[in-house]
């Protein structure tokens, strides 16, 4: 805008060329996040933190997903199965997720948690600050080396889902439902 209104004769950027440092996190084995889950941890705040961390690995949404996380968006599905339908908050993009057994048991132990109860959320999250530094303690005491946050999740979900999908689509096929 400077140099159309030649207020200044060059462009000062016209040479600098912007780079982008590709970040390749590192992701959870399938053994680190067992650790994870089955690490008993005391403290009401991390428990939660903890809770919801795993709670994004199973299901592969992002901590402001799980935020915005609402009672109606978990819905039963055709075959009896409670799956979470959502839109992703970043990408507006749709979402239908079904709910593996930790992440269901990981909604029912906070069922009658205030917030909760009230209907105004699935799970209790702290802030996204305040729930990063309780995920470095957990990591410690978990005897995990690798970055936690809540914008990183385990890929394991992938591999968890399309195991699942292949055994229900197995029952299916044996009723007959495929």
């Amino acid at each position: 805008m400077a140099v159309a209104h030649e207020w200044i004769s060059k462009d000062p950027f016209y040479i600098y060329k912007v780079q982008f440092k590709t970040l390749e996190r590192e992701f959870l084995s399938k053994q680190e996040l067992q650790t994870l889950v089955d690490k008993e941890i005391t403290g009401e705040h991390l428990n939660v933190v903890q809770d919801m961390f795993v709670f994004c690995c199973y299901t592969g949404l992002s901590y402001i997903d799980v935020q915005k996380l609402h009672p109606d968006n978990i819905t039963t599905h055709i075959d009896g199965s409670l799956w979470i339908k959502s839109k992703r908050t970043k990408t507006k993009t749709r979402l239908g997720i079904p709910l593996l057994p930790t992440a269901q048991a990981i909604l029912e132990k906070y069922q009658d948690h205030p917030k909760v109860f009230n209907g105004d959320c699935v799970l209790p999250v702290l802030s996204n600050q305040k729930s990063n530094a309780y995920l470095k303690e957990i990591a410690d005491l978990c005897g995990i080396k690798k970055n936690l946050t809540t914008q990183h999740y385990a890929k394991i979900i992938d591999k968890k889902v399309s195991e699942d999908m292949a055994t229900l689509k197995g029952i299916l096929a044996k009723e007959g439902r495929t």
